[in-house]
């Protein structure tokens, strides 16, 4: 192997595809690893990393969201979607498209069917931005007085969901991961979890739905292992 990967070492798998891309050097998320693999995987869209060399049997993730999985020497390794990562499908309703909308609902389910939702009660400093749309309501037909008597508190709701949705093993996924991701900031922000210990820094990483499908070996693989 070359004693470094640099970008162009990518390149050729600019307009390659693969589900799993199998490396033998690390990439960025090991102390030694190198930034070319990351691009080599983004290149590739590949859905899952995995890499041998270091002798470091460990699960990681790529800035870009991208699961890694570091061997031991000799080790075997079976992809199985219960022992990697679990698949989130996460959805929002919120107040309205606009800049100042906020989120009033969330809801997740996993390939099981198992899931959760949860009402949101507003923040009244998201009230007084403006951000509720009457035409949104009569889309999703939750009014303020709804949330404001059955809503779970900000910070409860924004402790489960980054509970649950923040892991590194946590493939998240959504229809419309621009707007859904901003409201997940928001309510993450609003509750508290930025700060917290468990967070440590990261961000929700919603993946396309679409996206998520074209790995389909993978989610087959994800699947089969739940089913």
């Amino acid at each position: 192997m070359h004693d470094n990967i640099f970008p162009e070492c990518a390149d050729p798998l600019r307009n390659r595809r693969a589900d799993v891309l199998v490396k033998h050097e690390a990439p960025s998320c090991h102390r030694h690893g190198f930034v070319g693999i990351d691009l080599a995987a983004a290149h590739c869209r590949a859905c899952l990393v995995v890499h041998g060399h270091h002798h470091e049997s460990y699960e990681g993730v790529l800035p870009s969201g991208t699961p890694v999985r570091g061997l031991a020497k000799a080790e075997v390794f079976r992809l199985r979607g219960g022992g990697l990562f679990v698949i989130y499908f996460v959805d929002f309703e919120a107040s309205s498209l606009l800049p100042s909308s906020f989120p009033i609902e969330v809801a997740w389910v996993d390939t099981n069917g198992q899931g959760e939702s949860y009402l949101i009660r507003p923040l009244e400093e998201w009230l007084d931005d403006g951000g509720w749309s009457y035409e949104s309501e009569a889309v999703h037909g939750i009014s303020v007085d709804t949330l404001m008597r059955d809503g779970i508190p900000v910070e409860r709701v924004a402790k489960r969901a980054a509970d649950a949705l923040l892991p590194q093993q946590v493939m998240a996924c959504s229809d419309a991961p621009g707007f859904d991701g901003g409201w997940m900031e928001t309510l993450l922000d609003a509750g508290g979890q930025r700060k917290s210990s468990g967070f440590r820094g990261r961000t929700v990483r919603l993946l396309d739905v679409r996206q998520l499908y074209g790995c389909k070996r993978l989610v087959m693989a994800a699947l089969l292992a739940w089913g």
